[in-house]
């Protein structure tokens, strides 16, 4: 996914009445100068409906949870086809809907259109597709017995993490450290888990229920102010809104921090190092997910036609890059929690973007780990010929209109895709 396509798709997802809509009808030059045609693509990309799809991997989960049959198993994933055939109908309307409204705009140059329309069509939306994910999961629930019926609010909780754990605002706020201990094998729900990480995992389950029961509370409160806060555009509410996010945020993040922690205390040294590299790639998706460079690396090594001698040079390339990178990482991941840990969320800043500070250590240290990745991409290339640099993977790229600075520092703080960096 693009980065253009993460940030789009997060902000969508968090709610389009919340955020997207308040800050796609923003006075044009507020939202990270771009122009308005990429302000409009921005937030129409992914049209705030993908990322509040339930997963199929998450129905296996709460099927888990529960302690289904293979029989309720199956027909809860029939259920689900008819769900998310119902969702993606709501989704294909939603996205015909933003494409006239781009199409008016290009017509007009008016970005008004936006206005009269949006804020109230978005929420219709949000109603249907929430209303077909009551009914699927009242559906999956009516398929328990009076003993796995009692199991049910462990899917709560688990749902309630999927939506609310991805709040945009500060790294670190969406690791799920009970999903962190599934990866490293450990899921507690199959009795994989010591007795004694079980324990610390349900607590930390109860203790970030509490608050995140909070925040859901606060975002629906938020969702029916938004589309006034859209329309008359109240900049001091809207800063204040904000603002209580990013605090709650930054409470949800020192709870999955402090929960982390005393869980890989917990473990044995091998189990640790790669739980602690999971909440790693969590935290900071931005300054561990897999870049271009190691991609293009690792593609390269497979390339048919290779002498080994590029072969060797290559695998020693990566060996290299790895030693190099690591302490530009971690001086990176330390930037950016210091940079919050002083001045909260930089999501408020994007609401006066001026341009990050040149002497910014969040800054300094993107810009060390790229010129690194730069260095070493420019020597996998010398390593190769003409023809085999052809086939490799091609680079992200920024859409036209907008601030790729910003867009980097953006992407400091966005959720990870759960997949990402599994290659």
């Amino acid at each position: 996914m693009t980065v253009i396509r993460r940030a789009a798709a997060v902000v969508g997802h968090i709610a389009t009445a919340l955020l997207g809509a308040i800050l796609l009808l923003a006075p044009a030059g507020l939202l990270i100068g771009a122009s308005a045609p990429a302000r409009a693509q921005m937030f129409q990309m992914e049209a705030a409906g993908n990322e509040g799809l339930i997963s199929r991997r998450s129905v296996q989960l709460y099927a888990k949870l529960l302690g289904f049959e293979q029989d309720q198993l199956d027909t809860a994933l029939t259920l689900y086809e008819g769900y998310q055939a119902e969702h993606n109908r709501v989704r294909d309307e939603q996205q015909a809907f933003m494409k006239k409204l781009q199409e008016e705009f290009e017509e007009t140059r008016d970005f008004t259109v936006w206005q009269k329309e949006l804020p109230k069509k978005q929420q219709e939306f949000a109603k249907q597709m929430q209303a077909a994910q009551t009914s699927f999961l009242n559906d999956v629930k009516g398929l328990c017995t009076p003993a796995q019926e009692e199991k049910w609010p462990a899917v709560e909780r688990q749902r309630k993490r999927e939506v609310y754990l991805r709040l945009p605002f500060v790294a670190g706020v969406s690791v799920d450290v009970v999903d962190c201990a599934r990866r490293v094998g450990m899921a507690p729900e199959e009795g994989k888990a010591p007795a004694e990480v079980k324990e610390a995992l349900d607590e930390y389950e109860m203790t970030l229920d509490r608050k995140l029961s909070d925040v859901e509370r606060m975002v629906k409160d938020a969702e029916g102010k938004a589309a006034d806060m859209a329309a008359n555009f109240d900049f001091a509410k809207i800063q204040e809104m904000l603002k209580k996010f990013s605090d709650e945020a930054i409470l949800i993040r020192n709870i999955n921090r402090d929960s982390a922690r005393r869980v890989s205390a917990l473990l044995t040294d091998d189990t640790r190092a790669k739980f602690d590299k999971e909440v790693q790639r969590r935290s900071y998706p931005r300054v561990y997910r897999t870049p271009y460079v190691v991609r293009a690396m690792d593609a390269a090594v497979k390339i048919k036609g290779l002498d080994d001698q590029q072969k060797a040079d290559i695998e020693q390339l990566r060996a290299g890059y790895e030693r190099e990178a690591t302490p530009l990482n971690q001086k990176w991941a330390a930037a950016i929690t210091e940079r919050e840990d002083k001045e909260g969320s930089p999501y408020l800043a994007m609401m006066n973007w001026q341009g990050e500070q040149k002497d910014n250590p969040v800054t300094a240290a993107r810009k060390a780990r790229r010129e690194l990745d730069d260095q070493f991409k420019d020597r996998l290339l010398a390593l190769l010929k003409d023809d085999q640099k052809q086939q490799l993977p091609k680079e992200d790229s920024v859409p036209q209109g907008v601030n790729a600075q910003q867009m980097d520092a953006m992407e400091d703080f966005m959720p990870v895709d759960e997949d990402e960096g599994e290659e």
